[in-house]
């Protein structure tokens, strides 16, 4: 009997990895009339894909990223709602097989909550509950079975991560880049007091410039408590790159520089400018990839080494000088809308804050080719609009996007361009 070698060993893995998740597998070239094939807007046809409480709820949900969970068969999301700074936003869950949904933690509306963060006695003497999932940008799986989530209500407000319990829904929080801004004195009902027990504190912070930083709204973890932030000069003088946090540790940079380039941390390319867009990134084992945009030189897909804190251009088309850009292709790095990974390229969305169409961008993550793919069946074909748009997820070893666009979930298939709605 002949010995396997490691290659067609790695190609079975991966074969066996992708064919472990089951989708409802539609094919709108053949079935064009079926339900998930055909695009649907008005609010009734919210919450007849899949049962449970619908995405759309009349007002403004936008998608964030999300993570598969495999061996669930499962998709875990954030939806922020209604894109104001109350404590509106959860964490779906989303049966991959029928696109029946369910609300892991959050408030979506009146009729529904799920899970609750800390009560504490505020400054002014009321009891009041801390950690909600308002401005809930991005999930991401932890090795003890929670979730956690980032949650950024504003340019201005707190950054947190929050983690929370899937079996209950209940949260707590692991680490925020400023104290909570309550004025009670320390006492065990008091927030700060409560936080400082759980790891956020004045060491845990990070100092910049002339005030504690604010990440953009997205990171990425070991899934062990580490976790890493993208920062942006906010505020400024407070430089740019990565930041490595964890509850009750010394945040820690990665890899660091000033906006007109000059090298702090690590080495490599540099955004020149003040307040760089940074809101959308992916890991793949010890790397660390970022999207930016429009900056001087054009949108760009970024990659920082986790060790060396090393940085580098992965793709740009230098609308300034092209001779200059990175890859090639008429297509643009989308910076606007989350992005994922597959096995050897990147799809990103929103190239520009005009851009509402849904136009995806492959990015080869070799060469920082990029092309504009088609979409070649299904409800993704249509003209669909939404300056929100998402890649929610890349479903594991395959070249398959779940997408987020107008309350509704969609998989596109980047190698043959066909769509069909998971969930709406």
């Amino acid at each position: 009997m002949k010995t396997m070698n490691n290659f067609t060993l790695l190609a079975l893995l991966l074969i066996s990895s992708a064919s472990a998740l089951k989708l409802p597998g539609t094919d709108c070239a053949k079935s064009p009339k079926d339900t998930r094939c055909t695009w649907n807007t008005s609010s009734g046809d919210f919450g007849k894909i899949g049962s449970g409480t619908p995405f759309a709820l009349g007002g403004t949900e936008i998608f964030g990223s999300g993570f598969i969970d495999e061996k669930e068969n499962a998709l875990y999301l954030p939806l922020e709602i209604g894109s104001n700074t109350d404590g509106l936003g959860a964490v779906y869950r989303v049966d991959l097989a029928t696109g029946n949904r369910t609300v892991i933690s959050g408030i979506v509306d009146g009729e529904e909550r799920r899970g609750k963060g800390t009560t504490y006695t505020s400054d002014q003497g009321n009891q009041a509950e801390a950690w909600d999932l308002g401005g809930v940008r991005a999930v991401r799986a932890q090795a003890d079975g929670s979730i956690a989530a980032l949650v950024s209500k504003s340019l201005v407000r707190r950054s947190e991560i929050i983690k929370v319990d899937r079996a209950s829904g209940n949260r707590s929080v692991l680490w925020a880049h400023k104290l909570y801004d309550d004025a009670a004195r320390p006492g065990p009902t008091s927030i700060q007091t409560i936080e400082a027990g759980l790891g956020v504190n004045e060491a845990s912070l990070c100092q910049g410039g002339n005030g504690r930083i604010k990440p953009g709204d997205s990171f990425e973890t070991d899934g062990k408590g580490t976790f890493y932030l993208m920062a942006y000069n906010n505020p400024s003088g407070s430089n740019i790159g990565l930041l490595k946090v964890a509850s009750g540790k010394k945040c820690a940079w990665v890899s660091e520089y000033e906006n007109t380039g000059t090298n702090v941390v690590g080495d490599g390319p540099t955004v020149n400018t003040l307040t760089p867009i940074m809101n959308t990134s992916a890991l793949r084992g010890g790397t660390f990839f970022g999207t930016t945009g429009p900056n001087p030189s054009g949108n760009t897909l970024f990659s920082i080494d986790l060790n060396s804190g090393k940085r580098s251009t992965v793709s740009l088309k230098n609308v300034r000088a092209p001779a200059r850009s990175t890859g090639q292709g008429d297509g643009e790095v989308g910076y606007l809308g989350a992005f994922a990974l597959a096995k050897t390229f990147a799809l990103s969305v929103l190239p520009q804050a005009s851009s509402e169409y849904f136009e995806p961008v492959k990015v080869d993550l070799k060469t920082g080719d990029r092309s504009v793919l088609k979409v070649t069946s299904g409800p993704l074909k249509s003209n669909i609009r939404d300056g929100n748009q998402q890649v929610v997820a890349s479903l594991p070893s395959t070249n398959t996007f779940i997408i987020g666009m107008k309350g509704s979930l969609y998989v596109f298939n980047a190698d043959t361009g066909a769509s069909y709605t998971l969930s709406q």
